[in-house]
């Protein structure tokens, strides 16, 4: 029994100079954190430091790192939408296509209207109008039929019905 109580006080004298030791090191660890000028390798630094804390801060750490890789693919995926919801609109003031524009956008016609003068315009779902320029006569278009809008010659655009694989000039007019 004696020699038990030694060895116990002996582990507890261990680990209690160990504690300081432990906590010098987190504490050069913060302050080399702290000199860190650019503001994500910092926060990176901090983060790893509060991981080697206990089990706990490092799942936690890896919680939020999830989370935050979640929030980037939706950030992805809302900035592709914008792009595509922005297609042949940026030449409706200036006539110009920015850099780094797309090129091309797949659709289906919700509705096809008729204007004054016999041009058609198309509505797309994706809530574009697109007019005809060109007097080639159409064939019929059904709702739903998938239409692909792409960059042509000379700053135009060009609409291809799919189904009847038919081609004309269009501008965009929403």
């Amino acid at each position: 029994m004696n020699r038990a109580r030694v060895l116990i006080l002996a582990l507890g004298l261990a680990y209690g100079a160990a504690l300081p030791a432990q906590a010098a090191a987190i504490d050069d660890t913060l302050v080399a954190c702290a000199r860190q000028a650019d503001n994500a390798k910092r926060l990176a630094c901090y983060d790893n430091a509060v991981a080697t804390l206990s089990a706990e801060a490092k799942a936690v750490t890896q919680q939020r790192e999830a989370e935050m890789a979640v929030l980037a693919a939706e950030q992805a995926k809302a900035d592709e939408a914008a792009k595509k919801a922005a297609f042949g609109g940026e030449r409706l003031a200036r006539g110009q296509i920015p850099a780094g524009t797309m090129t091309r956008v797949d659709a289906k016609v919700s509705e096809v209207l008729t204007a004054s003068d016999g041009m058609a315009v198309l509505v797309l779902d994706n809530g574009q109008l697109w007019r005809q320029t060109t007097g080639v006569a159409l064939p019929p278009v059904r709702n739903g039929d998938a239409v692909i809008i792409t960059v042509a010659a000379m700053g135009s655009f060009q609409a291809e019905l799919v189904r009847q694989h038919r081609a004309f000039k269009v501008k965009r007019i929403k």
